[in-house]
């Protein structure tokens, strides 16, 4: 069972005011222990809980990007999985960093430059992040972990704080869109857009006219991509981990557009054995 944004800002509004600790002492309290050392319950259940969700553990490292994917895993109840690829994440991912999370939802064409309800907020050339709640034609309100309550962009705060921006502030890198289960909306916002992509696919003017159905995520192993339903004639194949979008399926077969040799510029169209995900 999938979870909205809606679920997602809840979950975050309840951490407001949580601070790091200076210690391992003390991690649920939210005052409690208080420092600077990066100490959080946010990595401790990453650590230990969901060791397989990050490359690495995370406890004493930077966490705002961990404060946003564990709110999503606790949406999830728990289950990382299905919050990793909501996501767009692979596992044992680099998510935790800013940057990472970035590319991770660029890979997939889900990042742009106007804010949804649930969105992943990039400042500062991906050095900071955040969860928009909330928008108006003039305002992003975010949800941030790692920061505090001071204005502007504040990496690296120590505290869970509720902030505001103008849209059309230069700290703003752009958006991620989650996968959510369903569109979320507010009533004291625009109503939400979903994923975006449009917005962004445009860019690319070879994609411009084109809305996949899809995401196709391939395994571990290359994937052989053929130009017919049967799958006799090889045309060309996909890396291990490759994202593309699948345009339905036909008998056994999927259709699905590909990066060729990896370039954004060059695009190809063919059929593959399932051996990957197909996420909505």
């Amino acid at each position: 069972m999938g979870y909205t944004a809606n679920d997602v800002i809840a979950i975050a509004k309840t951490q407001v005011g949580y601070l790091e600790k200076r210690s391992n002492a003390d991690l649920d309290s939210m005052t409690s222990n208080a420092g600077y050392n990066n100490y959080t319950k946010y990595a401790r259940d990453f650590d230990n809980k969901w060791p397989n969700f990050y490359n690495t553990k995370k406890q004493g490292a930077e966490w705002c990007d961990m404060f946003y994917d564990w709110c999503h895993v606790t949406a999830a109840g728990g289950d990382w999985e299905l919050a990793r690829k909501v996501l767009c994440q692979p596992e044992k991912s680099a998510g935790a960093g800013c940057y990472y999370s970035a590319q991770y939802y660029k890979q997939v064409y889900r990042f742009g430059q106007t804010p949804t309800l649930g969105a992943q907020i990039f400042f500062r050339n991906y050095a900071h992040t955040g969860l928009v709640y909330a928008y108006t034609d003039t305002t992003v309100y975010t949800i941030e972990g790692n920061t505090s309550g001071a204005s502007g962009v504040v990496s690296n705060g120590g505290g869970c704080a509720m902030k505001s921006y103008p849209r059309k502030s230069s700290d703003i890198d752009g958006y991620g869109y989650p996968l959510y289960s369903e569109q979320s909306s507010g009533s004291t916002t625009e109503a939400a857009t979903g994923s975006d992509y449009n917005a962004t696919v445009k860019e690319d003017k070879k994609l411009s006219y084109f809305k996949p159905a899809k995401v196709y995520h391939n395994g571990s192993t290359p994937e052989p991509v053929y130009k017919d339903t049967d799958r006799k004639t090889k045309t060309g194949e996909l890396n291990p981990w490759e994202y593309c979008w699948c345009m339905g399926r036909y008998g056994s077969s999927w259709l699905v557009l590909y990066k060729l040799d990896g370039t954004d510029d060059d695009w190809a169209v063919g059929y593959v054995e399932y051996n990957g995900e197909i996420e909505d």
